[in-house]
C-alpha cells in the first residue's frame, strides 16, 4: 500500500465500479500495466542508477533504501 501511494497509483469509484489508475508520471511506459511491473521498474532503477531515482522520486528512493540498503 505504501509503495502504491508513493508511486502515484490511485483508486476511483465511478458508477459503483472501482478503477485502479496508474500514476500520471510513469517511470517506464509499461509501469501502467500493474503495480508489480511498476515496482519492478523502480527496483531496476534503484539498482542501476540510484542517484537518478533519488532525483526523480526521493520518497520512493528512501522507501527502497530502507528495505534494501545498498
Amino acid at each position: 500500500a505504501e509503495f502504491a501511494d508513493l508511486s502515484g497509483w490511485d483508486v476511483e469509484v465511478k458508477d459503483n465500479k472501482i478503477y485502479v489508475l496508474p500514476p500520471i508520471n510513469l517511470l517506464q511506459p509499461d509501469s501502467s500495466l500493474n503495480k508489480e511491473e511498476d515496482f519492478t521498474n523502480y527496483m531496476e532503477l534503484y539498482i542501476s542508477d540510484p542517484m537518478r531515482l533519488k532525483q526523480q522520486n526521493p520518497k520512493m528512493y528512501n522507501f527502497l533504501l530502507k528495505r534494501y540498503p545498498q
